[in-house]
């Protein structure tokens, strides 16, 4: 834990703050001083570029990161160590202090809290670091936080319909990677069976199933009756040990728009050409890829995919 106490220079009045303090906070309690002290440091500092950053990245999860947020149920995953506090949230703003002087707001996606850097140097005002990479900080708190998700993710389970959980899980994964989606046991993943039915299955039980399949259906923004149609419909017919997956768009997740009735037919890479940026749909896909022992890009790669108004289907072939 820091050794020296932490200061907040406002308007060129310093306030030191007891680092102890600040780390034994309760997570809530934490988190809203936090915020409360961003928002004054960017106000008061008259920082309108630094304002105008956060909020578009806040503008840039647009409604769903408030869906996603309600989510966070019971005490919230943390990072802690001697110079860093980071409670999960997809606010994404944090406080950069460096050598115990807080310097400015900065973004940190999944997460929001106080990183404390020795080799933040401060500019000439003191108001802002000249150099500071939180890359690795932020990479060991994903890390750190992830038994902490996995359990999270696991308990999800008894709150709730997993229709409702998909804003949570795509920022989950945008922010914190596959990992703890990998290892939940959260059934999250739709399968739609014959004649007319849905099976929900966690990460590892559609890699397995997938495993000992040779094809996989796969309908992105659509609803499962729409899904159903569009499968029974595919050329060639369904297969009889073909898995076939519906999942939902999202606020952050959505394929590139197709005006009109036009349906352009062509290789899903073609149609979507950062489709594996798409949390959910790229954790799916690389899930799949796991159960080939193939590659994303190579599935991706594959043509005969329709892309129609906001929806996108197609098969993969196990390659």
């Amino acid at each position: 834990m820091l050794s020296h106490p932490l200061a907040i220079d406002v308007d060129g009045t310093r306030t030191e703050i007891p680092s102890r303090w600040a780390f034994e906070m309760i997570p809530d309690d934490f988190r809203a001083w936090i915020q409360s002290a961003g928002q004054l440091l960017l106000r008061n500092r008259g920082d309108r570029l630094r304002m105008h950053e956060v909020r578009g990245f806040w503008r840039f999860q647009r409604a769903g990161r408030v869906e996603a947020e309600s989510e966070w149920t019971g005490p919230r995953p943390e990072y802690i160590d001697t110079t860093t506090r980071l409670i999960a949230s997809f606010d994404g703003m944090s406080i950069l202090c460096g050598n115990g002087l807080a310097l400015q707001v900065i973004q940190t996606p999944g997460f929001t809290g106080l990183i404390n850097l020795d080799a933040a140097e401060p500019d000439v005002s003191r108001r802002r670091a000249q150099k500071a990479d939180v890359s690795e900080v932020l990479r060991k708190a994903a890390e750190g936080i992830r038994p902490q998700l996995v359990r999270h993710l696991d308990e999800s389970v008894a709150r709730g319909f997993v229709i409702e959980k998909l804003e949570f899980l795509d920022q989950s994964v945008a922010c914190y990677g596959r990992a703890a989606l990998r290892e939940s046991t959260l059934p999250w993943i739709s399968l739609l069976k014959r004649p007319g039915s849905l099976e929900l299955v966690d990460s590892r039980e559609f890699i397995a199933r997938l495993s000992r399949s040779k094809a996989l259906f796969v309908a992105f923004g659509m609803g499962p009756w729409t899904a159903m149609k569009k499968w029974g419909a595919a050329d060639p017919p369904p297969q009889e040990d073909e898995l076939a997956v519906v999942l939902n768009s999202t606020e952050y997740s959505r394929p590139p728009y197709v005006a009109g009735d036009k349906v352009v037919t062509g290789a899903f890479v073609e149609l979507w050409p950062e489709f594996e940026r798409a949390p959910l749909l790229g954790a799916l896909m690389g899930f799949a890829a796991e159960g080939w022992q193939a590659s994303s890009s190579v599935l991706g790669a594959q043509v005969g995919w329709q892309i129609h108004s906001g929806s996108v289907w197609g098969r993969i072939a196990r390659p």
